[in-house]
């Protein structure tokens, strides 16, 4: 009689449910880093926002520079102000003044130093 007692190994049952196991556990981590909701999706429109934001804080500042002591937005000020910022592009001199950060974020400036987004037709107020 075969003494089965002593053998040593792997079956393939265990090995098969190992892969399966590994496969299981490799498309969870695919799902989770692609797709709509994914952890990809999300750090890229982060990313975004963050960039936008930034070159809304730029614009702000900018504003906040070029005020004169009469407590009027100087428009001289302004441009100087603007020109430097990097990948800024002063698309009129005069009010209100449009500006464009990185060819992707415009904003209008008014002459009281009222900042609107153009992406989104909404109001920046400069004291936020």
């Amino acid at each position: 009689m075969i003494n089965l007692t002593n053998r040593k190994g792997i079956t393939l049952i265990a090995l098969v449910i190992t892969i399966l196991v590994l496969l299981i556990l490799a498309t969870i981590s695919i799902t989770a880093l692609t797709g709509k909701n994914a952890i990809l999706t999300k750090s890229k429109t982060a990313k975004m926002l963050t960039e936008k934001a930034d070159a809304e804080e730029q614009v702000k500042i900018a504003v906040w520079g070029s005020f004169n002591e009469n407590g009027l937005l100087d428009i001289n000020k302004l441009n100087i102000q603007l020109s430097k910022i990097d990948g800024c592009i002063i698309n009129s001199t005069d009010f209100p003044v449009i500006v464009t950060i990185h060819n992707k974020y415009t904003f209008i400036i008014d002459n009281i130093g009222t900042i609107t987004s153009q992406e989104e037709n909404s109001v920046l107020d400069p004291s936020t």
